[in-house]
Order: C-alpha cells, then sequence, then structure tokens
C-alpha cells in the first residue's frame, strides 16, 4: 500500500504498459496526386523520423521500381501510375538510414 505524505492511505496504481510498435507498412496505395518519387521519400521519412536525402530517396526509388516492376502500367515508365494501384515496399538498407 501507498502512503501520502499526509499519512492518508492510497491505492496502488496501475502501470500502462508501453504501446506495442507499429509495423511498418508493406505496400502503398497510390491517391491522385501520388508519385513513386513521392512514396519513396514519404515511406524513408516514415521510418527514419525525419525527411531523406535525394540521394537516399533515388536509391530507394529504384529498389521501389526493382521490385514492383510487374504493376507498371507501362513497363520501363514508373512515372505512369494511377490511383488504387499497389505497390510493394522493398526495406529499406541499412545503407540509407
Amino acid at each position: 500500500m501507498h502512503v501520502l505524505t499526509n499519512g492518508a492511505p492510497r491505492a496502488p496504481t496501475a502501470r500502462r504498459a508501453a504501446p506495442a510498435a507499429t509495423p511498418a507498412p508493406t505496400e502503398w496505395l497510390i491517391r491522385p496526386g501520388d508519385n513513386l518519387w513521392r512514396v519513396a521519400a514519404d515511406t524513408l521519412a516514415a521510418r527514419q523520423g525525419r525527411p531523406a536525402s535525394d540521394a537516399a530517396v533515388a536509391a530507394y526509388l529504384d529498389l521501389l521500381v526493382e521490385r514492383n516492376a510487374g504493376a507498371l502500367v507501362v513497363p520501363g515508365h514508373p512515372e505512369l501510375v494511377y490511383p488504387g494501384q499497389r505497390f510493394a515496399l522493398p526495406p529499406i538498407p541499412p545503407a540509407l538510414t
């Protein structure tokens, strides 16, 4: 039992469990105005907690395009994406963090 400084008993307080870590998303649903550069930049920023450099975004974009080559509407043209498309997000290599 806990005791307050005035001597009155106080019920023990329950400890709150730390919130569980939210797993990183594994795919991205394209919305109007999205492009794969934005997907790469936003994914890196969310996972790192800060904006990524252009070099890191470009490197991650290459991984993103490689992983989703079969999902591109026009093969070899990653700049052409449409709302409703889903793209798998590759893991971020340690070199980009």
